[in-house]
């Protein structure tokens, strides 16, 4: 037997020192390649959402509570025919007297007669009407803003490509 000369511990130290090395190493590209196939799902899911966004809208009610003050004068100028048209009865006793031969006669004259009246006057009407008061105005206005017609769109459009890009480069699916 030739003679071989003794190990000394040391050997199998560093024989043992370097196996933990690259079993760590291989633990740690693991656990790398695991996160790397992580963020790409992540980044792949975010994606999705940011798709999802862009089709989404915003719809709001927008309450309107208020009072409108109104202060006004409205001027009226006009005229109205207003038509007139009576019968009036005419009943009365005259007593007057009169000079014969220098002597005052007394004369009493019944007169009973109707007279027709029948004519049109025309009533100017010239006038101011004042407001002055407050208008409660209450009501609701529905407002739906889809997301795809604001300019956040072509930013969003963006960063979902951005994020399917990523995803493509570590791994996932684009």
């Amino acid at each position: 037997m030739p003679n071989q000369p003794q190990r000394s511990w040391t050997i199998y130290v560093l024989w043992l020192v370097a196996l933990v090395s690259l079993g760590l190493n291989v633990a740690v590209i693991n656990t790398l390649l695991t996160v790397r196939r992580q963020a790409a799902h992540g980044f792949a899911g975010a994606a999705d959402v940011v798709a999802q966004l862009k089709i989404a809208s915003v719809k709001y009610d927008v309450p309107v509570d208020e009072h409108v003050p109104v202060d006004s004068n409205v001027p009226l100028d006009f005229s109205v025919q207003v038509p007139i048209s009576q019968t009036l009865p005419i009943k009365t006793v005259i007593n007057t007297s009169i000079r014969v031969l220098g002597v005052p006669v007394p004369v009493s004259a019944p007169i009973s007669i109707t007279v027709p009246i029948s004519f049109t006057v025309d009533v100017p009407v010239q006038y101011d009407v004042k407001f002055n008061t407050d208008v409660p105005v209450k009501f609701s206005i529905p407002i739906e803003i889809k997301i795809a017609d604001t300019p956040l769109a072509k930013s969003l459009d963006d960063f979902e490509a951005m994020l399917r890009g990523l995803s493509g480069q570590l791994g996932g699916a684009p």
